[in-house]
């Protein structure tokens, strides 16, 4: 998916280099015409959306920041930013940027598929790696402390834990109950 992505990217700034302002001025177009929702679309907020693009193009952009500057140049967006009684802007830089952002969905998806993995594994290991070193380094936490003796009550001698235990200590004060 990465270089799906990546490939895209490259195309899409071989054809910027290709079309120059056009796309640009297609866009100040429908906006000098009203065809475009004057919320979404004003000059200078275009201009400013221009000039990151051409940085963006120019830089090595995560995926997220490269579809957050691509959706205003997206032919979907510009298509329900269109008002239904204007011409629609049509050109293939906006296709072209419309296919980036799929593609970055697609990247994003499969970044989230595998680190989903990644904290599963990492998990796992903390639940196995973490007890065995503590062990080796005679480690406990006050966790630990309550744990272990949870695991003496409920286990196999768990009987006879309790009734030694209760022997000895006729009573027990909790001292921070809130705590246990």
């Amino acid at each position: 998916a990465m270089k799906e992505w990546r490939a895209a990217l490259s195309g899409l700034s071989a054809l910027i280099d290709q079309c120059g302002e056009k796309p640009r001025k297609l866009i100040l177009g429908g906006i000098g015409t009203e065809g475009l929702n004057k919320r979404s679309y004003t000059e200078p907020k275009l201009d400013g959306q221009w000039i990151a693009l051409l940085a963006m193009l120019k830089s090595e952009p995560t995926v997220t920041d490269a579809m957050t500057v691509l959706k205003p140049f997206s032919s979907e967006t510009l298509n329900k930013a269109t008002r239904k009684s204007a011409p629609a802007i049509s050109h293939e830089f906006f296709d072209v940027c419309r296919d980036t952002i799929t593609a970055g969905e697609k990247t994003q998806q499969a970044f989230t598929g595998v680190q989903a993995v990644v904290w599963v594994d990492y998990l796992r290991f903390l639940q196995e790696e973490q007890p065995r070193r503590k062990a080796m380094r005679h480690i406990q936490f006050f966790d630990d402390l309550l744990s272990h003796v949870y695991d003496a009550a409920t286990g196999e001698a768990g009987p006879q834990f309790v009734t030694a235990i209760r022997s000895r200590f006729p009573c027990a004060m909790i001292d921070e109950f809130q705590d246990t």
